[in-house]
């Protein structure tokens, strides 16, 4: 997100106020909805405060001392205070990260913050200012957001936008939210002026039935993300993310040259042999007449099946210094053994889905999923692996064991090599 400086006056009474409480937090802030009435030019009694949470106790505490008030009104259970002081209304709110909350506002109107003699606001906040529209940003309560959508387009005069609001209305859907519950919840936390409003236009009632909006594009799969992250990503990252659409979709129909897994098979059997070489020296220490045979013939097609179980039977008695020998070679014929049995459950000509338009979930990178780099491939409606592009690396995989899905992965190296030309 890009931030601009706004010219802004701050009355010297609210300048006094949150002078002071600099002194006791270097974190606190004003933010909202007070900053964009003077942005507009308008009188304002009511400012917004954002603090840090460990000094909730001492900095309500030093308020109290300094300008000899006491607070209008505690909540311990939201990390809240309300100072009455020269006329103006002061509402501190306690957080734990108050340089993130700017960007995780519900509403993009609220991206303005004032913050050491300097006011700034981001550039959707401005276009939003100068548009006279409301659009929404991270919603985490969708009955909270609701009240304030209305609430400002009363205050304001603006419009909303809802080709803007779809990630707002889908989540609201999602609560299944009754129409008596909805309200009740307005009568209770807003105006009765505002309260009679939201009840008159959204035609509220006292019945059981569901309070739904009218979608015309759902993303759950970004909503499922936000979530993940505790609603606690950037308004323009989640923005790019329930917005994105350019994804790659393409079926292909691959066939095996050979039976699928020999090629791990060969590479395995490499491996032993590397292992094997590796320890010449100690083998000829041990063995001195037999190793140079064993290294002449460890280029024999029969050397793995018939040589090297009789040279393991002898290494196995000198456990000190052939023991990690032995054990990688174990390990791997083991892994042969393996590999041999998946080859049977994979058959020779496969159909595969593949597509960039992957399960957002909370080891995704927002960057990497919005340039594609993770691809998904369905293997006949039975394995399922999703690719990282830039590290080659496995991100999710459905259940499938290790095996299956080594071999799985040669095939998917090869079908995006074919597809570079496309882009993938």
């Amino acid at each position: 997100m890009q931030f601009e400086k706004v010219e802004m006056t701050i009355p010297k009474e609210v300048k006094e106020f949150y002078d002071f409480l600099y002194t006791c937090d270097e974190e606190v802030r004003i933010i909202g909805t007070y900053l964009i009435e003077r942005y507009q030019k308008r009188l304002s009694f009511h400012v917004h405060l954002i603090a840090n949470r460990t000094f909730f106790f001492e900095t309500i505490q030093a308020v109290c001392d300094h300008f000899h008030i006491d607070f209008k009104r505690l909540r311990l259970s939201t990390y809240s205070c309300e100072f009455l002081y020269k006329g103006y209304c002061f509402e501190l709110y306690f957080i734990e990260q108050p340089e993130e909350e700017v960007y995780l506002q519900d509403i993009r109107l609220n991206e303005i913050v004032y913050y050491q003699n300097e006011t700034v606001a981001s550039k959707e906040c401005l276009q939003d200012l100068n548009d006279k529209m409301i659009r929404t940003g991270i919603v985490k309560e969708p009955l909270d957001t609701l009240i304030r959508l209305f609430d400002y387009q009363q205050r304001f005069s603006f419009k909303l936008d809802r080709d803007s609001i779809h990630s707002f209305m889908e989540q609201f859907n999602e609560k299944s939210y009754t129409a008596n519950y909805v309200k009740e919840y307005v009568q209770k936390n807003t105006s009765n002026e505002l309260a009679q409003t939201m009840i008159s236009q959204m035609k509220l009632d006292n019945s059981d039935s569901q309070v739904k909006f009218t979608l015309t594009k759902e993303n759950p799969n970004a909503l499922f993300y936000l979530k993940q992250h505790h609603y606690r990503i950037h308004r323009n990252v989640f923005d790019a993310l329930y917005n994105k659409n350019d994804f790659f979709e393409k079926e292909a129909v691959y066939t095996f040259s050979e039976m699928p897994g020999m090629k791990k098979i060969r590479s395995l059997q490499e491996e032993i042999k590397k292992e094997f070489r590796k320890n010449k020296v100690k083998l000829l220490f041990h063995f001195p007449k037999e190793t140079p045979g064993w290294m002449n013939e460890s280029d024999n097609l029969l050397f793995l099946s018939h040589v090297l179980p009789q040279i393991m039977k002898k290494a196995k008695k000198e456990t000190k210094e052939l023991k990690t020998m032995v054990q990688t070679i174990q390990h791997l014929n083991k892994t042969i053994e393996l590999v041999s049995g998946a080859m049977l459950e994979i058959p020779s000509t496969m159909k595969i889905k593949i597509t960039t338009n992957v399960v957002l979930n909370y080891s995704i990178n927002p960057d990497d999923y919005l340039n594609n780099e993770y691809v998904m491939f369905d293997f006949e409606n039975k394995w399922s692996l999703t690719l990282h592009k830039p590290t080659n690396k496995i991100s999710k995989s459905s259940n499938i064991s290790e095996e299956i899905q080594s071999i799985l992965q040669d095939v998917m190296d090869e079908l995006l090599e074919g597809e570079k030309q496309n882009e993938l």
